[in-house]
């Protein structure tokens, strides 16, 4: 059964501006001192909750100041609305990969550059399995070239 450590103040302090101000994992510094994960991560935790402000509810003061605010938060929606259907639009033009896709594309690859040498990119291919965003860049790549 493992004891409960208690450690002094200064300690934590000094464990928390390891993470928070130098920039070390909260694994690297947990290992670096001889201490439990989990403990350290509750403490830097809290000490990012403690440095965040607090979100205040400014009430509007008069009527016109509450409709500009509408008008504001209005015209705000309006352009996420029309940023969220531009995406929307921009995903029909991207083709979904279908099994088998990558495989001949590579062989298609190989029979166009025969007259050139051999392709090794059938080997590369083989030895890594492929990302599923290697075959948008795949695509972006032969339209550019062939455009």
């Amino acid at each position: 059964m493992s004891k409960m450590q208690a450690y002094t103040r200064e300690f934590r302090e000094s464990a928390v501006g390891l993470v928070m101000s130098e920039g070390l994992s909260i694994h690297k510094a947990a290992d670096d001192l001889g201490m439990p994960y989990h403990t350290l991560h509750g403490w830097v935790r809290a000490a990012r909750r403690s440095r965040r402000k607090p979100v205040q509810k400014v009430q509007p003061r008069t009527k016109a100041d509450a409709e500009a605010r509408v008008r504001e938060l209005e015209a705000e929606v309006r352009k996420l609305m029309l940023e969220r259907d531009i995406l929307k639009k921009a995903t029909a033009y991207i083709p979904r990969e279908q099994p088998g896709d990558a495989e001949r594309r590579e062989q298609e690859h190989c029979e166009d550059l025969r007259h050139r040498g051999p392709c090794t990119s059938v080997a590369r291919a083989a030895e890594r399995p492929h990302r599923p965003d290697d075959m948008g860049l795949l695509r972006l790549r032969h339209l550019w070239e062939d455009g």
